[in-house]
């Protein structure tokens, strides 16, 4: 699979000398899961099943931390290039409704 490799901070396409980079090796992993995690559920018209149910189970009151890291963990663990999961941590922020994710995958 070819994919045109986005700009980590902007998420514009890539460019080096006015030519469009292809996501290679571990840059394309990490951008595949990048995108399945900022992908809402329901969101992309040509496949509702694709994304993580932010709106529809995670960023709902009350909801256990154990349902979010298992519905985390699984779209990392099923998304293109990686083998294993092999450390994942999940801290809220302060004085707002945030999450971070930390993570280490298997490529």
């Amino acid at each position: 699979m070819i994919d045109i490799k986005l700009d980590p901070l902007t998420w514009d396409l890539a460019t080096v000398d006015s030519d469009l980079v292809v996501a290679r090796d571990e840059d394309e992993t990490v951008q595949h899961i990048r995108q399945r995690l900022l992908t809402f559920l329901d969101e992309w018209f040509l496949d509702r099943s694709v994304g993580v149910p932010w709106l529809q189970k995670i960023l709902e009151k009350q909801v256990e931390t154990t349902t979010v890291e298992t519905l985390l963990q699984h779209c990392i663990r099923t998304s293109p290039g990686v083998t294993a999961l092999t450390s994942f941590g999940l801290s809220e922020g302060t004085g707002e409704r945030a999450i971070r994710c930390d993570f280490t995958v298997t490529i």
